[in-house]
């Protein structure tokens, strides 16, 4: 076959190559990353809409935990953790912030951290949403008390990371269904 059509196979197809991987790209971050306005409505109530909505800026602790405080349907305040400036290897979640429990570990909140080794999770936590721990490739210790946490997707992407908690928590589940390893925490 002549060379210049050959070269030119070759480019048509690498294009067509880095086309396919961007559509690919788009379709994994709208459905994966990117939850709907009304989803987000539906978990944290319009006060999270709101406030994320009109910039509201954040707060950060003295660990360096980044957080909002938000009011649940009820008008109950509560922490989610939104990310981390500090440089600690273990990162330890309080249970309580600004006198409001911890409920949630937001998306992408630690995402691509090479610092962290390990985090505790308080029992406070109601969920840990989706590529929270994502591409944290140092991270191999994340320890969950509470034995109800529910979890977004893929949490753990581009980690080694292996959960504790308890025997036939929702921990368990997540690490069984996911691959990925799992060791029952003493009572």
């Amino acid at each position: 076959m002549n060379k210049k059509l050959m070269d030119k196979k070759i480019l048509y197809i690498s294009i067509f190559v880095a086309m396919l991987v961007v559509v690919v790209a788009h379709i994994l971050n709208v459905m994966l990353v990117k939850p709907s306005v009304e989803q987000r409505k539906e978990e944290y109530g319009d006060t999270y809409f709101e406030d994320t909505a009109s910039g509201y800026e954040n707060k950060v602790t003295d660990s360096g935990l980044m957080y909002y405080v938000f009011n649940d349907e009820n008008g109950a305040p509560f922490i989610l953790i939104c990310g981390y400036k500090g440089e600690n290897e273990k990162v330890i979640i309080p249970e309580v912030i600004d006198d409001c429990p911890v409920e949630v570990i937001d998306q992408n909140s630690f995402i691509h951290n090479k610092t962290i080794v390990e985090v505790e999770v308080p029992v406070s936590v109601k969920l840990i949403d989706s590529w929270a721990f994502a591409g944290c490739t140092n991270l191999r210790k994340v320890i969950v008390h509470n034995e109800n946490v529910e979890f977004g997707s893929f949490i753990h992407l581009d980690t080694q990371l292996k959960l504790y908690s308890y025997a036939g928590s929702t921990s368990e589940k997540y690490a069984e269904e996911n691959g990925i390893g799992f060791e029952v925490l003493d009572e």
